[in-house]
């Protein structure tokens, strides 16, 4: 295999990885679109606590829960407000992992594998990821 067709072959997958990247980014975009705001969250009752979940690529959401009523809002990714109690961040790649459960990903291990951080709070960022979560089960991707 000459040199130049060696570096065409290389460059195949970082194209890939850069479309599934995007398709990602509107993958997580999309679902917080479609869960709305102001719906009620049995697993949330007892918890009152505001979220900003940042996902590289896709945007940012506040997420907040007030005795089991879910709010979302679109957020600026480097704007927090004081009133935050935690701060979610990931790829929007391996948000989809988890809105899919690939490979039995879930927020616990996604959490202790890195591949979400989180600052703040962390039973308030588990609970509203994992309620968030709940809804993807409806949609199959």
């Amino acid at each position: 295999m000459s040199a130049q067709r060696a570096r065409q072959v290389r460059k195949k997958p970082a194209a890939r990885r850069n479309a599934s990247a995007e398709t990602a980014a509107r993958e997580a975009a999309e679902h917080f679109r479609r869960l709305g705001a102001g719906s009620f969250q049995p697993q949330l009752r007892g918890i009152t606590g505001i979220c900003q979940i940042n996902i590289e690529g896709a945007g940012a959401w506040r997420a907040a829960t007030n005795d089991g009523v879910l709010t979302l809002a679109e957020a600026q990714a480097n704007a927090l407000p004081s009133d935050i109690d935690t701060v979610v961040s990931c790829t929007a790649e391996n948000f989809v992992r988890l809105l899919r459960h690939e490979g039995n990903l879930n927020i616990h291990s996604a959490l202790l594998q890195g591949l979400v951080a989180v600052s703040g709070d962390v039973v308030i960022a588990a609970a509203l990821l994992r309620s968030t979560m709940v809804e993807s089960d409806r949609f199959h991707f």
